[in-house]
C-alpha cells in the first residue's frame, strides 16, 4: 500500500510497476539515483514524491498511473536518459523544477487530461525531442525561467502545444525534427536567432498574444512552413531561409504587418500568404525561383501588399500549380516554365506593369488578369490552349493582349473594360467553348486579329470605340469575313471595319441576338439559322447592302433595321413570328420590306423610310404595341404600297396606338375591343373605310389631318371614352365631327382649322381631362354638342374650355343642358365667343385662367359662386342680353377686368375681390346700375368706370386704396355716382386722379406723386382733400363744383405741370400749396364764397395768363378771403386783377420785377396795401379805385407803364 524511507541514495533504478494497493511513494532523503525511474501501472498511487533527489542516472518515465497527482522530482539538475510523463488520467502537477539537462527527449503530452502545472524553471538543455502538450480545452501552467524556455541545446523536435510558455528562444544551431507551436495563450516570442536547419516543418499556429517570430538564420526547411492564426503578430523572419521542402503556408494573423523571406529561392509545393493577413504590409520574397505547387498571395481588401521581389519583378523558373497574385505591389511577372499547371489570376496590384510567360504552351485552368490600372501589356506567344475561360477586363492603361497562337479557349474570352486597350491578337483562335466580348463602347480599340475563328459556344461580341474610332478587324484573306460553323450564342459587332462579309452556315437555330451596328466594309449578312432566339438589331451599317434571313421561321426578340444607307431589300419572307417590336426605319435606299409570314408582332410596329415603295404585311392580325406606317414620299405625290389582303388591314390584337400615314390603304378595322393609345390618319388618299365594330374606348387622341392629300370619311364616330386627347385639324374634308356616346375625354379636346366642318357632337361627354378646344380657325363652325359637360381639366392650369366662333360670321350655336353649361370642375382658362350659349356657371373652385366672354347673342348670367380666383383676365363684352355676372367668392383677378357694350347687363358683383393684376374697366353698359368692388384694395393698371355707364346709382368700392395707372370715376350731372364708404385713402397711384358727379365724401392718400391731373369736379358729398406728402403734380389741378368741400391741402408739392383752378366750391375755405414754387399753367381762385385763405407763399413763377392763357392772377368775389400774398413771385407772364374781395385787407407781391400783362386792384372795401415793390416793368395799365380804406401803394421801382397808370 505505500513506500517510503529514510535512504538517502538508490544505487540502481526504482522500477515501481503494477501495484494494486500502492497508494504513495515517498523517499524524502534520497538524492541520487543511479539509475533510472519508472512508475507504471499503478493504478491508485497519487503521489511519488522524491524532493531530494539531484541526480538521475538514467530516464525518468510515469505513465499509466490513472490516479496519479503529484510527481515531485522538483531538485532534479540531471537526467542521464529521457523524461516521459503519460497518461496519468489525474495527474495535477509535475515539478522538475531544477531540472537543467536532460540527455533524452523530454515528453509530457495531452494524454495527461488535467494536468495543471508543470515547473521546468532551469531547464535549458534537451538531448532529444522537447514535447509539452497539454489537453485540449486545457491549457498547461509551465513554469519557466522569468525569460521563458530558453534552450541551449535541443537534439529533436520542439513541440509546444497548449501551454502558458510566454518566450521560446534558444541558441541550437539545428533541429532535427519540427518546431511546433500550438495555442500557447501566454507566448509573446519565438527567437531561435542561431537555428540554420530544420529537417521537418515549422509551425506557429493560434497565439493570441505573440507579436515576433525570429528564425532569421535559417537555411532550409525540411518540410512546410505553416504560420496561422497569431493574433498578434507583428513580424515574422526567416531571412536566411533558402528552401522549404514543402509548402509555404501564412494565413490568419491579424496584425502581421511584415515577413522577412529575402533568402527563399526554393519552395517545394505551394505558396500561400493570402488576405486572411489584413495589415499584412510588406512580404519580402527577393531570391524566390521555383515554386512545386501553386503561388497564391493575394493583399487584403482596400490595402496594397508589398512584395519584395527580385529584379523588376517576379520570376519563376518553376512552377508547379496556379498563380494567384491580387493586390501586391509586384511590378512584372514573368515565367521560364513551359506548362502552367493550374490558372493564372493577377488582379488589383496596382504597380504591375506586364505579364508574360515567353515559353508557356498551356494554361491547365484559366486566365485572369483584372483591375491592374498599370499594366500595359499581356503575352503569352507560345500558348495554344487555355483549359478554362480567358478574362482580362478593366485594366484601365492596357494597350496590347497577345495570344497570338493559341488555338482554343474551353472557356469564354472577355477582353472588356480597359479603356486604352488598342490591340488583341489571337489570329490563330479557332474554337472558343464560351462567349467572346472583345472592347468597349467607348474604349480605344484600333486593331484586333482573328483569321480563323470558326466555333464560339455562346455569344460572340465584337465592340470598337465608337463611330469615329472603329476597330480594325483582320479576318484573313479578302473576303474571309467572319464565317462561324457552330455560335451558340449570338452575335454583336459595333463600330467596325474591315469585316466584308458576316455568316452562320449551320442550320439548326441561332441562340441569341443578331446585333450589327456601325460596322463600315460589311457588305453581305447571311444568317442560315432555322429561328432567332434573340433579337435583330441592325443599323448604321453604311456599306450594307444585302441582309438574307430567307430560312428563319421566328425570331425571339424585337427586329430593327435602322439607318443603313445602301441596304435595298430587308428580306424575312419565312418568320411568322417576332418576339419583341419591329422597327425598320430612315433606311434611305431600301425599297422593300418582307414581312409576308408575320402574323404576330409581340411589341410596337413602325415602318418609315423614304425610299420604301412595297411593304408584305399580308398576314399580320397581331402587334403587341402600337403599329405605326408611314409612307414618307408623300410630298412626290407616290403612296406607299402595302400588301394587305382584300379586306384590307384588320387586326385582332393592337396594344397602342395607330398611326398610318401616306399608304395606299382602302379598309383599315379590326376586332379589336379598344385602341390603347392614339388613333392618327394622315395622307391616306384612297382611304375608305375606318370600321371598329367593336371599340369601345380610344385611351389616346383621334386625330385626322390634312396635312398631306387626303380622302378622309366625311363622319367619323366611336362610343366609350377617350383619351388622352382627341384631335381633328387641319383637314380639308371633314364635315361633321360626331362623338355622340363618348362619355369621357381623358385629355383634350382639340378641334381647329378645319375649312369644311360644321358640326361637332360630344354631346353625353361628362369630362375632358385636359383642355377642350374648339375655336374660330374653323371656318364655318355652326354646331357645338357640348350637352353633359360638366368637367373640363384635371391639374393645375391645363384645363382651358374654348368655343370660339368669329366676329363677322354666323353665330355658332352651342348646345348645353336645360340650365345651361354647369361647370363642376374647371381648371384653366373659361373662352367663349360668338356663340349661343345661354347661360355658364357651376361650383368651379378657382378659375386657373381668364374668363373671357364676348359677342354671345343669348348668354343671360353668369354666375360661379364658389370660384375663389380667377387666374388671368374678366372679358365680358358684346354680350347683349346678359343682365348678371356674379363671382362673388373670388379674391383675385390675375389679369384685367373689362365690362363693355353689354346692352343689358344690370349688376357686376366681385364681392370679394381683393386685388387686379391689371385694369379695370367699365363702360358702355347702358343699363349697368351696380358695381360690387366691396373689399377690392389694389389694382394693377388703370381704374375707369365712367359716364358711358349712363345710370350707375352704386359703385362700392369703399377701401380702395392703390391704383397702378390713372383714376376715372365719372358720373353726371344728371346721374352722380354713389361711391360708398367713407372716403378713400390712396397709398399708390400710378395716373390720372379724376373724379366727377360722385358721393365721394373724402379722398386722401400717402401718395408721393401725381402723375397726371387731379381734377375733382361736382362731387356732392367730397369735404376735403388732403395729399401730405404729394411733392409734384404733372399736369394740371382743378377742382370745380364740389358743394361741401372745405379744404384742399398738398402742403409738399413744389411743382405744378398745368394750371390750378379753384372755381365755384362754396364751402371751401383753405387752399394750401405753400410749397409750391413752380406753376406752368395759370392761377384760377373764383367764386369760392367762404375762401379764407390760399396760400402759394414759395410760388415764384407763374406761366400763364387768365383762363386758358398761362400766367394769370385773378382773385375775385371771393366772400372771406383776407389777404393775397405771394412774396417769393419774381414774375407774372400776364396781368394780375384782385376785385370785388369785400375783406381782403392786403395784396402783396413785394419780389415781383415784370408783369406782362395789367394791374387791376378794384372794389375791396377793406383793402389797406397795396405792394409791388420791385416792379419795374409793366405791360399793361395800373388800375387801383375804389378800395374804400386804402392806405398805401408802392411801386417804388416802376421805370415803365405801357398803358394808363
Amino acid at each position: 500500500p505505500s513506500l517510503a524511507g529514510s535512504i538517502t541514495k538508490i544505487t540502481g533504478v526504482i522500477d515501481i510497476d503494477g501495484n494494486t494497493l500502492l497508494t504513495s511513494v515517498n523517499f524524502p532523503k534520497v538524492k541520487t539515483v543511479t539509475s533510472y525511474i519508472r512508475f507504471v501501472n499503478n493504478p491508485v498511487v497519487t503521489v511519488v514524491s522524491l524532493p531530494a533527489v539531484t541526480i538521475i542516472g538514467g530516464f525518468v518515465r510515469f505513465d499509466t498511473n490513472p490516479k496519479l497527482v503529484t510527481i515531485n522530482l522538483t531538485k532534479v539538475t540531471t537526467l542521464a536518459g529521457y523524461v516521459h510523463v503519460c497518461d496519468n488520467d489525474v495527474l495535477d502537477e509535475a515539478d522538475f523544477n531544477s531540472l537543467v539537462t536532460v540527455d533524452g527527449y523530454f515528453l509530457v503530452d495531452a494524454s495527461n487530461p488535467v494536468l495543471r502545472v508543470l515547473s521546468i524553471r532551469a531547464l535549458t538543455s534537451v538531448g532529444g525531442y522537447l514535447h509539452i502538450v497539454g489537453a485540449p480545452g486545457r491549457i498547461v501552467t509551465v513554469n519557466t525561467s522569468p525569460t521563458g524556455l530558453v534552450l541551449t541545446g535541443l537534439g529533436g523536435t520542439l513541440r509546444i502545444h497548449r501551454t502558458s510558455v510566454p518566450r521560446i528562444a534558444g541558441t541550437f544551431t539545428n533541429v532535427d525534427g519540427d518546431i511546433d507551436l500550438f495555442t500557447n495563450p501566454s507566448l509573446t516570442e519565438c527567437d531561435l536567432s542561431k537555428v540554420k536547419t530544420v529537417t521537418g516543418f515549422v509551425r506557429f499556429e493560434d497565439h493570441a498574444v505573440l507579436v515576433r517570430i525570429n528564425v532569421p538564420a535559417v537555411t532550409t526547411i525540411g518540410k512546410y512552413l505553416f504560420i496561422d492564426r497569431n493574433l498578434k503578430l507583428d513580424i515574422v523572419i526567416f531571412k536566411s531561409l533558402v528552401s522549404i521542402a514543402e509548402y509555404f503556408h501564412v494565413t490568419n494573423n491579424t496584425l502581421v504587418d511584415n515577413i522577412n523571406c529575402i533568402a527563399l529561392v526554393n519552395v517545394g509545393g505551394y505558396l500561400l500568404v493570402d488576405d486572411t493577413n489584413p495589415v499584412l504590409a510588406v512580404l519580402n520574397l527577393n531570391g524566390l525561383r521555383n515554386v512545386g505547387g501553386y503561388v497564391k498571395i493575394v493583399g487584403a481588401a482596400g490595402r496594397v501588399l508589398s512584395v519584395v521581389t527580385p529584379g523588376t519583378g517576379f520570376t519563376l523558373d518553376t512552377l508547379g500549380g496556379y498563380l494567384h497574385i491580387v493586390r501586391t505591389s509586384v511590378p512584372s511577372i514573368t515565367g521560364l516554365f513551359t506548362e502552367i499547371a493550374g490558372y493564372v489570376e493577377c488582379s488589383e496590384n496596382p504597380d504591375l506593369v506586364s505579364i508574360t510567360f515567353p515559353a508557356a504552351t498551356v494554361i491547365r485552368g484559366h486566365l485572369h488578369i483584372v483591375s491592374n490600372p498599370k499594366i500595359t501589356l499581356v503575352r503569352f506567344p507560345l500558348v495554344t490552349v487555355v483549359e478554362s475561360y480567358v478574362r482580362i477586363t478593366t485594366n484601365i492603361v492596357l494597350v496590347e493582349i497577345d495570344l497570338r497562337v493559341v488555338t482554343h479557349i474551353q472557356g469564354y474570352l472577355d477582353c472588356t473594360g480597359s479603356p486604352a486597350l488598342e490591340t488583341v491578337r489571337v489570329r490563330a483562335l479557332e474554337i472558343v467553348d464560351g462567349y467572346v466580348s472583345i472592347g468597349d463602347v467607348d474604349g480605344a480599340l484600333s486593331l484586333v486579329t482573328i483569321a480563323a475563328i470558326r466555333s464560339v459556344g455562346g455569344t460572340f461580341r465584337l465592340i470598337g470605340g465608337n463611330a469615329g474610332s472603329r476597330v480594325v478587324v483582320d479576318t484573313g484573306a479578302t473576303p474571309r469575313g467572319l464565317v462561324f460553323d457552330v455560335l451558340g450564342g449570338g452575335a454583336i459587332l459595333r463600330h467596325t471595319t474591315g469585316i466584308p462579309v458576316f455568316t452562320t452556315t449551320f442550320a439548326g437555330p441561332f441562340n441569341g441576338e443578331c446585333d450589327l451596328l456601325n460596322n463600315h466594309g460589311l457588305k453581305t449578312v447571311t444568317v442560315g439559322a432555322s429561328g432567332i432566339a434573340g433579337y435583330v438589331d441592325v443599323a448604321s451599317n453604311p456599306d450594307l447592302t444585302s441582309y438574307a434571313c430567307g430560312a428563319c421561321a421566328s425570331i425571339g426578340g424585337h427586329v430593327t433595321f435602322k439607318d443603313n444607307a445602301l441596304l435595298d431589300l430587308i428580306n424575312l419572307p419565312q418568320v411568322t413570328e417576332i418576339g419583341g417590336h419591329c422597327d425598320i426605319v430612315d433606311n434611305a435606299v431600301v425599297r422593300e420590306v418582307d414581312l409576308r409570314a408575320v402574323v404576330v408582332i409581340k411589341g410596337y410596329f413602325r415602318v418609315s423610310n423614304p425610299a420604301l415603295r412595297i411593304l408584305h404585311i399580308v398576314a399580320l392580325v397581331e402587334v403587341h404595341g402600337y403599329a405605326t406606317i408611314i409612307g414618307t414620299r408623300v410630298a412626290a405625290g407616290t403612296l406607299l404600297d402595302v400588301r394587305v389582303p382584300a379586306a384590307g388591314l384588320q387586326f385582332t390584337r393592337l396594344d397602342g396606338s395607330l398611326l398610318i400615314r401616306g399608304t395606299n390603304l382602302v379598309k383599315v378595322g379590326g376586332s379589336i375591343p379598344a385602341i390603347a393609345g392614339d388613333c392618327g390618319l394622315y395622307g391616306n388618299t384612297l382611304l375608305q373605310d375606318v370600321v371598329f365594330p367593336a371599340v369601345t374606348s380610344v385611351t389616346g387622341y383621334v386625330r385626322v389631318t390634312n396635312y398631306h392629300p387626303d380622302v378622309i370619311p366625311t363622319t367619323l364616330r366611336t362610343n366609350g371614352v377617350v383619351g388622352p386627347y382627341f384631335q381633328v385639324h387641319h383637314t380639308t374634308t371633314v364635315v361633321r365631327f360626331e362623338f355622340p356616346a363618348v362619355v369621357e375625354i381623358q385629355s383634350v379636346l382639340y378641334v381647329v382649322e378645319n375649312t369644311v366642318l360644321t358640326h361637332v357632337d360630344v354631346r353625353a361627354c361628362q369630362t375632358v381631362g385636359g383642355y377642350a378646344v374648339i375655336d374660330a380657325t374653323n371656318p364655318v363652325l355652326a354646331h357645338v354638342y357640348v350637352n353633359a359637360l360638366t368637367s373640363v381639366g384635371g391639374a393645375v392650369s391645363d384645363g382651358d374650355l374654348i368655343i370660339n366662333g368669329a366676329s363677322g360670321r354666323p353665330i355658332v350655336s352651342v348646345y348645353t343642358g336645360p340650365s345651361g353649361l354647369n361647370l363642376g370642375v374647371l381648371t384653366g382658362a373659361l373662352d367663349f365667343r360668338y356663340t349661343t350659349i345661354p347661360s355658364i356657371g357651376g361650383a368651379v373652385a378657382r378659375f386657373f385662367n381668364r374668363v373671357y366672354l364676348e359677342g354671345n347673342t343669348h348668354l343671360v348670367t353668369v354666375n360661379f359662386p364658389s370660384a375663389d380666383q380667377i387666374g388671368g383676365d374678366a372679358h365680358i363684352c358684346d354680350n347683349p342680353l346678359l343682365e348678371t355676372v356674379v363671382i362673388p367668392a373670388a379674391a383675385s383677378v390675375g389679369g384685367y377686368v373689362v365690362v363693355v357694350r353689354n346692352a343689358v347687363i344690370t349688376r357686376v358683383r366681385f364681392n370679394a375681390v381683393v386685388t387686379v393684376a391689371g385694369h379695370v374697366n367699365v363702360i358702355d353698359n347702358p343699363l349697368l346700375a351696380i358695381i360690387d368692388l366691396p373689399v377690392l384694395t389694389t389694382v394693377g393698371g388703370y381704374f375707369r368706370v365712367d359716364e358711358t355707364n349712363p345710370v350707375v346709382a352704386t359703385l362700392n368700392a369703399p377701401v380702395l386704396a392703390s391704383v397702378g395707372g390713372y383714376l376715372r370715376v365719372v358720373g353726371s350731372p344728371t346721374n352722380v355716382i354713389d361711391w360708398t364708404g367713407t372716403g378713400i385713402n390712396l397709398v399708390g397711384l400710378g395716373g390720372d386722379c379724376f373724379i366727377h358727379h360722385t358721393t365721394l365724401p373724402s379722398l386722401a392718400g400717402s401718395i408721393t406723386k401725381i402723375t397726371g391731373v387731379i381734377d375733382i369736379d361736382g362731387n356732392t358729398l367730397l369735404t376735403s382733400v388732403n395729399f401730405p406728402k404729394v411733392k409734384t403734380v404733372t399736369s394740371y389741378i382743378r377742382f370745380v363744383n364740389n358743394p361741401v368741400v372745405t379744404v384742399v391741402s398738398l402742403p409738399a408739392v413744389t411743382i405744378i405741370g398745368g394750371f390750378v383752378r379753384f372755381d365755384t366750391n362754396p364751402k371751401l375755405v383753405t387752399i394750401n400749396l405753400t410749397k409750391v414754387t413752380t406753376l406752368a399753367g395759370y392761377v384760377h381762385v373764383c367764386d369760392n364764397d367762404v375762401l379764407d385763405e390760399a396760400d402759394f407763399n414759395s410760388l415764384v413763377t407763374v406761366d400763364g395768363y387768365f383762363l386758358k392763357i398761362p400766367g394769370v392772377i385773378d382773385i375775385d368775389g371771393n366772400t372771406l378771403l383776407t389777404s393775397v400774398n405771394f412774396p417769393k413771385v419774381i414774375t407774372v407772364i400776364s396781368y394780375v386783377r384782385v376785385v370785388n374781395n369785400p375783406i381782403v385787407t392786403v395784396v402783396s407781391i413785394p419780389g415781383v420785377t415784370s408783369i406782362g400783362g395789367y394791374v387791376h386792384v378794384a372794389d375791396n372795401p377793406k383793402l389797406a396795401t397795396v405792394t409791388f415793390t420791385k416792379v419795374t416793368t409793366l405791360a399793361g395799365y395800373v388800375h387801383v379805385c375804389d378800395n374804400l380804406v386804402l392806405d398805401a401803394v408802392d411801386f417804388n421801382a416802376l421805370v415803365t407803364v405801357d398803358g394808363y397808370f
